[in-house]
């Protein structure tokens, strides 16, 4: 599984971001899932409003892998939290930050127990 948040071929823009800003997002996994879906699921720092947004597969790979991507736009300032979801023929994975920032694959687990990427937002003023 392959994302890297500060790296723009998974994420651009990397780091923080203004209010009203476009990020992309991209994922690359193993075909051997057999992904029938994926997700970015996004939360702010209250925990209240999450955005489960639908990524769309755009290709395979070499190496017997593929890739998912999408795009949010982060409009409220603030600091987020956001993981991947995905569907996959053998149930729903999760796709959460590891010990070195960037990606693993669990087991569907409990939403406190995931361990999500962080963004900010900032004023565009």
């Amino acid at each position: 599984m392959i994302f890297n948040p500060l790296d723009l071929n998974f994420k651009n823009p990397a780091g923080a971001v203004k209010n009203n800003s476009n990020v992309h997002f991209k994922i690359i996994i193993d075909r051997s899932l057999q992904c029938q879906n994926a997700q970015l699921i996004i939360n702010d720092d209250i925990g209240s409003n999450f955005s489960n947004l639908n990524m769309f597969w755009c290709g395979d790979l070499e190496n017997n892998r593929e890739m998912w991507e999408c795009d949010f736009c982060f409009e409220k300032i603030g600091l987020f939290w956001y993981y991947f979801k995905l569907n996959t023929k053998s149930g729903e994975k999760i796709l959460e930050r590891n010990e070195f920032n960037f990606a693993r694959l669990e087991n569907n687990k409990n939403e406190n127990d995931i361990k999500k990427w962080q963004q900010t937002c900032y004023s565009k003023n």
